[in-house]
C-alpha cells in the first residue's frame, strides 16, 4: 500500500514539472523582443537602422543653401570693392624701395606688396613706376608712470617710419609722410625676462601694423593732376 503511495506521488510531481516547464515556453513566445530606441548606438549584433530618405534630403538641402549664401556675401563684398587683409591694389607697375640699411619693416613690406598685389619690386630705380623712399625708422621707450617708491611701473613703446613716395626723377607722387604707432607695457623689476620678451612682441606687433598702413597709403598714392 505505502509502495503503490509512493508511486503516485512520484507521477503527480513529474506532471506538475512538465505542465510549469509548458507555461514557461509559451509565455515566452508571447513576449516581445526588445529593440534599440532610435538614435541610440547600435546593439552587437543588430545591424543599424538606415537613415530615413527625407533626413538625408533634409542635410544635403542646408550644405546647399548655406554655400550658396557663402557665393552671395562674397559676390556682394567684391561688388562693393571690399578687400580681405592682405589683398590690396597699388596703383603702380612696378615699385622700388630705397631704404638706407637692413630694416625688418623693408623685408616685411616687400613680402605683402609680392604676396598681395601685382606690382612687381624691381633692384633698379630706374626701371620703376613708383620710387618708395624710407627717410627713417626709430624704435623709441619711455618711462609713463612710477610707484610710489619711484620704480617704474609702466613703458610706452614707440615706432616710427617716415618716408616719401616719388618717380624715378625724384619727383614727388604724394607728399611726405610718417607712420607713428605706440604700445603701452606694465613691468615688473621680478619679471625682467618675461617683459623684455613682451617688449619684443610689442614692436613686431607694431611693426606689422605699420606695414598693412603702408600698404593702404601706397594704395592711395597718384600723381598730382
Amino acid at each position: 500500500m505505502r509502495k503503490r503511495f509512493g508511486e503516485l506521488q512520484t507521477q503527480k510531481s513529474g506532471a506538475t514539472a512538465r505542465a510549469r516547464c509548458l507555461f514557461a515556453a509559451r509565455r515566452a513566445d508571447t513576449l516581445p523582443t526588445s529593440r534599440p530606441f532610435e538614435g541610440s548606438a547600435p546593439i552587437r549584433g543588430i545591424p543599424p537602422q538606415p537613415q530615413p530618405p527625407f533626413a538625408v534630403f533634409a542635410a544635403s538641402t542646408q550644405h546647399a543653401a548655406l554655400a550658396m549664401a557663402i557665393v552671395i556675401i562674397a559676390l556682394t563684398l567684391s561688388a562693393c570693392g571690399f578687400q580681405l587683409r592682405g589683398q590690396v591694389a597699388i596703383p603702380f607697375q612696378t615699385i622700388f624701395i630705397e631704404a638706407p640699411g637692413y630694416s625688418v619693416f623693408v623685408n616685411d613690406l616687400e613680402r605683402a606688396i609680392r604676396s598681395g598685389s601685382a606690382t612687381r619690386i624691381v633692384a633698379n630705380r630706374d626701371e620703376a613706376e613708383a620710387v618708395l623712399k624710407i627717410l627713417g625708422e626709430a624704435q623709441e621707450k619711455q618711462i609713463l608712470s612710477l610707484s610710489s617708491a619711484g620704480r617704474v611701473r609702466e613703458f610706452q613703446l614707440r615706432y616710427r617710419i617716415a618716408y616719401r613716395i616719388t618717380d624715378k626723377a625724384s619727383i614727388d607722387i604724394a607728399p611726405p609722410g610718417e607712420i607713428s604707432l605706440r604700445r603701452d607695457m606694465t613691468y615688473e623689476d621680478t619679471q625682467v625676462l618675461a617683459k623684455e620678451s613682451e617688449e619684443v612682441l610689442l614692436y613686431r606687433d607694431m611693426k606689422a601694423d605699420a606695414v598693412q598702413q603702408m600698404l593702404r597709403r601706397l594704395s592711395v598714392a597718384h600723381r598730382p593732376s
